[in-house]
C-alpha cells in the first residue's frame, strides 16, 4: 500500500519515486544460530516503510498499451517492530561485529524472566535493489499498471565467520551479555505491484 508519483522524460522513459508500508520480515526462531546460554523461541515480525526510486523503459504494444522494464533502488526504514511486546527492537552498534537489532523479550503473564537477542542480517535492511518487469494500460487520463519486482541481494556479510563458541566474544563486548545472537539470511523474493494512476499532463500523448 503506497503511492508513487511518476514523470516521463520523453515517451520510452520514465523516472519515478514512490512511499509505500509493507511487511520485511515475519518468522519465528527456535534455538540460536550461536551456542550460547538458551534455547528459546522468538518472535521476529518487521515493519517498514520504503521510498522506492525506479527508471522504467517502455515498449509500446499500441497506442495505449506500453510493457516495460524496470530498475532502481529502495530505501526502507524499520518502523513498527514487535508491537504485541513491551519492548521493541532498538539498533545498536558492536565495535567488532558491526550493527545489529536489539530486543529484549518477557512474556504476557510475566512469568519468564527478561531475555536478550541480537539480530544480525546477512543482507542490509536498509536498502535493496529492484529489477522489473510490467505493462501499463491507458484510458483517456487515467491508467492501470501491473508488474513484478525481484530484489537480488548483491552485498551479503557474515559478522562471525571467526566466533565458534561463545568464548569467542570479548567480554568487552556489549554482544557477551546477550542470551542469544541470531544471524539472519534473507532470500532473494519478489514484489507484485499495481497502480492506479491520473495523467497530471493532460496534454501529454
Amino acid at each position: 500500500m503506497g503511492i508513487q508519483y511518476k514523470r516521463f522524460l520523453n515517451p520510452d522513459i520514465s523516472l519515478g519515486i514512490g512511499m509505500q508500508y509493507g511487511l520485511v520480515i515475519e518468522a519465528d526462531f527456535d534455538g540460536s544460530y550461536l551456542p550460547l546460554k538458551g534455547w528459546w523461541g522468538y518472535p521476529l515480525n518487521i515493519a517498514a516503510i520504503e521510498w522506492p526510486v525506479t527508471c522504467n523503459y517502455y515498449l509500446h504494444a499500441s497506442d495505449n498499451v506500453k510493457l516495460y522494464f524496470e530498475t532502481g533502488l529502495s530505501l526502507l526504514k524499520i518502523v513498527n517492530p514487535l508491537k504485541e511486546y513491551r519492548r521493541g527492537l532498538t539498533v545498536e552498534r558492536s565495535e567488532l561485529f558491526g550493527k545489529y537489532y536489539s530486543y529484549s523479550s518477557i512474556s504476557p503473564e510475566d512469568t519468564d524472566p527478561i531475555v536478550s537477542v541480537a539480530y544480525f542480517f546477512e543482507t542490509p535492511l536498509d536498502y535493496k535493489f529492484i529489477i522489473g518487469i510490467g505493462g501499463l494500460l491507458r484510458y483517456k487520463n487515467f491508467w492501470l499498471e501491473g508488474g513484478f519486482r525481484y530484489f537480488p541481494r548483491l552485498v551479503k556479510n557474515d559478522p562471525f565467520e571467526e566466533v565458534v563458541v561463545f568464548d569467542d566474544i570479548p567480554e568487552d563486548d556489549p554482544l557477551h551479555y546477550y542470551d542469544d545472537i541470531f544471524l539472519v539470511r534473507i532470500k532473494n523474493h519478489f514484489q507484485a505491484v499495481l497502480t492506479f494512476g491520473i495523467n497530471l499532463n493532460y496534454g501529454a500523448r
